[in-house]
């Protein structure tokens, strides 16, 4: 632009300030209302996966004692022609079973959804984080998926991991 007098100068500067300042405060506007929607999107998700663990751990646990039954079976028909303690049977099935045990696993990836939520209503940028918390959710989701003989939890799983790559798609948006 070039001015006739100076008064124009300070005129322009005025309007083009003016409509700067106007301009960052409505794109810090639709900055906030998008991380309310993200932030309700990433509830909604975490509190669907909370949902599924608690249908596995259900399943896990209605299932126990028929795994139980099942190993035993399993065993005494593979040492069928063996003469073997029943005592030692039950120590090999319970050593089975606690290899297939999925507790710890449901422990640790209900510990990091909390402090998922913790850090995602935080006021710091904490994008780096939430993103490791979704590799230990996947990584706990994984083990399950591995160590179980249920195929409803297998299906739970696949559910699982779906929900995992949506909420990692939505905290790329805020990284």
């Amino acid at each position: 632009f070039i001015a006739e007098n100076e008064s124009d100068d300070v005129q322009l500067e005025t309007i083009f300030i003016d409509s700067l300042q106007n301009a960052l405060i409505e794109a810090d506007k639709v900055r906030i209302l998008e991380g309310k929607n993200i932030q309700a999107d990433l509830n909604l998700r975490l509190t669907e996966m909370k949902s599924i663990i608690k249908q596995i751990q259900q399943i896990e646990e209605d299932g126990r004692k028929d795994n139980f039954q099942k190993y035993k079976g399993k065993i005494k028909d593979l040492l069928e022609n063996i003469n073997i303690d029943e005592n030692r049977i039950f120590q090999e099935v319970a050593i089975l079973a606690e290899k297939k045990d999925i507790t710890e696993e449901i422990v640790r990836f209900n510990s990091h959804v909390d402090l998922f939520t913790q850090y995602m209503h935080s006021n710091e940028n904490e994008g780096k984080k939430l993103n490791f918390l979704l590799q230990e959710m996947g990584r706990e989701v994984n083990t399950i998926g591995s160590k179980t003989d249920f195929i409803n939890i297998s299906h739970l799983v696949v559910r699982l991991k779906d929900e995992l790559e949506k909420i990692r798609e939505q905290v790329q948006n805020i990284v």
